[in-house]
């Protein structure tokens, strides 16, 4: 008998909503969800930052059951082949972008991409290997990428908000502020913010993330 191992190719489907002001919209925001986390999050995401904002909510392709009772909750990557995770989630916010801009619902091809937890990393990598479909990138209790180093110039112009929350049960701020050193070799323009709460969105967070996305358009 021979075994042998194989692998192909085929569709991955992505799911997202789109919430569409009646006014023209500032902005398109990008909005990517936690691990075990679905869509209604991130959309939950960017209404908290803003209704008049064009508004993309994410769900993640890799769905498991997150309990006993088989909720469902969907992934963005895992040690498996996170190489192929990393370039679905980029081929999926490539197309959110185009078809937003080729629908007429933004003026260029360019969005703010905000990431919670499990998809701060990769919305990170995104920035670095896509910067001309970003206005910026907005990170809430997530990490640096893992292979990404301190030291180096540093080399992505696309602007960065990463906002740690002091009492993260899943990242300490003591890692959080390792965090803040490995992004500042890497993005030329890193805003560092520190709000109360635990493994959340902090509420005082989502004024100040529209403030900085007032100013990065204004530049």
């Amino acid at each position: 008998m021979i075994l042998s191992s194989h692998s192909v190719q085929l569709p991955v489907s992505f799911h997202f909503d789109l919430h569409l002001p009646a006014l023209p919209a500032p902005a398109l925001l990008v909005c990517t969800h936690g691990y075990s986390q679905d869509k209604t999050a991130s959309l939950k995401f960017g209404r908290g930052v803003g209704d008049d904002l064009a508004l993309a909510a994410l769900q993640a392709p890799h769905p498991h059951f997150k309990n006993r009772k088989f909720e469902l909750g969907f992934s963005w990557v895992s040690p498996f082949n996170s190489a192929e995770g990393v370039a679905n989630h980029h081929a999926f916010v490539r197309h959110v972008i185009d078809e937003a801009h080729a629908a007429g619902h933004i003026p260029e091809r360019k969005a703010f991409l905000f990431g919670f937890s499990q998809s701060v990393s990769l919305n990170y990598r995104f920035a670095r290997v896509h910067p001309d479909y970003l206005h910026g990138v907005i990170a809430v209790a997530g990490a640096a990428p893992s292979d990404w180093k301190v030291g180096g110039e540093p080399d992505i112009e696309v602007p960065a908000l990463h906002i740690a929350a002091t009492e993260d049960e899943a990242y300490s701020l003591e890692r959080s502020r390792g965090f803040k050193a490995v992004l500042e070799s890497h993005f030329k323009h890193l805003s560092y913010l520190e709000e109360p709460g635990p493994h959340r969105v902090p509420q005082a967070a989502y004024p100040k993330i529209r403030a900085w996305m007032s100013e990065q358009l204004t530049e």
